[in-house]
């Protein structure tokens, strides 16, 4: 039951974020990001690149494992004040 409700609030953000992930700003944030990570890439030893790759999804990992509890704290608010209010 637990990962029915944890699959519901992940495809449940992907569907909100999704007009965001398709937005603009957002597009033009991402590829200013990915041209100068090319660029530094593209200057280091390939051994380094590894340890860059390595760093970046490290931090990737990290903010996703973070943005995912707020989403989901912030959803199970939502579903508690929902149901304050339906009983009232």
């Amino acid at each position: 039951m637990l990962s029915i409700v944890s699959s519901y609030i992940v495809d449940s953000m992907d569907e909100t974020m999704k007009v965001y992930y398709q937005s603009e700003e957002y597009l033009n944030r991402q590829e200013a990001i990915n041209s100068k990570l090319s660029a530094f890439r593209a200057a280091l030893p390939e051994a380094h690149r590894v340890e860059l790759n390595m760093l970046i999804e490290m931090i990737s990992a990290d903010h996703t494992e973070t943005v995912m509890k707020a989403y989901k704290a912030a959803f199970a608010q939502g579903v508690c004040f929902r149901d304050e209010e339906i009983i009232k």
